[in-house]
C-alpha cells in the first residue's frame, strides 16, 4: 500500500521527548454545553471519535471553574475526566504565570513545567506537561 503521509504513524523527537506518532489533538471546544456546564451526547461522541484515532498528545484547553465554584475539588474532577477520556496520552496544558492556584492544582496533579514563554506586556504563558502512566506515554531522551 503507498501511503501518502508515510511518517505520520513513526515516532517524532523534538528537543528531548519522544511522541509515539505525529497526529496530535489539538484543544477544541464543545458545541452542546448545558447550563450546569457539562458536554452533550453529541460533542461526547464528537471527543470519543478523536480519543479513540490514536492522537500522541491531548491538549487540555479552557478548562475553567467559575470563581464562585472553586476550590470545591471541580477543577481536578474536570481534569481526571479529561485523562481518563483520553487514556493513556501525553497531555499539555497551559495558564497565565499569574495564575499560581491553578499552577499548583496542576502540579499537585503529576503535571511539571516545561516552557515558559512571554506573550505581549506582563502577560507570560506557563506550559506543563504529563505523561501518561502505561505504555503509550512518551519517553524522555538524555
Amino acid at each position: 500500500m503507498d501511503r501518502k503521509y508515510k511518517n505520520l504513524c513513526s515516532p517524532l523527537k523534538v528537543g528531548k521527548t519522544v511522541f509515539r506518532n505525529r497526529m496530535f489533538s489539538a484543544p477544541m471546544g464543545g458545541t452542546d454545553i448545558s447550563n450546569d456546564g457539562c458536554i452533550g451526547d453529541k460533542s461526547k461522541s464528537f471527543y470519543e471519535l478523536r480519543a479513540k484515532g490514536g492522537a500522541a498528545v491531548v491538549t487540555v484547553s479552557e478548562l475553567m471553574v467559575h470563581p464562585a465554584r472553586q476550590n470545591q475539588g471541580l477543577g481536578t474532577r474536570l481534569l481526571l475526566a479529561v485523562e481518563q477520556f483520553y487514556p493513556g496520552k501525553r497531555y499539555e496544558l497551559f495558564t497565565s504565570s499569574k495564575s499560581a492556584g491553578n499552577i499548583r492544582l496542576y502540579e499537585k496533579l503529576g503535571y511539571t513545567v516545561f516552557a515558559e514563554k512571554q506573550s505581549t506586556g506582563a502577560l507570560r504563558f506557563v506550559y506543563l506537561e504529563k505523561g501518561a502512566v502505561g505504555t503509550e506515554a512518551p519517553t524522555t531522551q538524555t
